[in-house]
């Protein structure tokens, strides 16, 4: 039965149930993406402090060539890591809306059996 067809109390209890599923998806959403957040956080600061380290160095010798080389593995390094930390993203959204949507039909299928016993 559809929530604004029930009394006004069974109606709370459905929002309460709807609210907690939001608030448990949200939440776990939230922590991962913070994680998430962090490591980024720790990937830039160490990439800053080699970065700094390494400029006193450079005023000797400069191969282009070498120089060259190492400019793109690092340019590679960075898309590689953007792209994983896409990937991750993108599984963890999707593990999420998953598991959202398994819950919500799980507790909908619920709700009938338990309103005819």
């Amino acid at each position: 039965m559809p929530p604004h067809f029930l009394p006004k109390p069974a109606r709370m209890g459905y929002l309460a149930v709807k609210r907690q599923m939001y608030t448990t998806y949200f939440d776990e959403y939230q922590k991962q993406f913070n994680e998430w957040q962090k490591q980024f956080s720790d990937w830039q600061k160490k990439f800053f402090d080699t970065l700094l380290e390494s400029l006193p160095n450079v005023q000797g010798e400069v191969n282009p060539s070498e120089a060259f080389d190492q400019s793109l593995d690092f340019q590679a390094e960075i898309v590689k890591s953007f792209l994983e930390a896409q990937e991750k993203n993108n599984r963890m959204m999707l593990d999420a809306q998953k598991k959202f949507w398994e819950d919500y039909f799980e507790r909908m299928r619920k709700k009938p059996a338990a309103a005819s016993s």
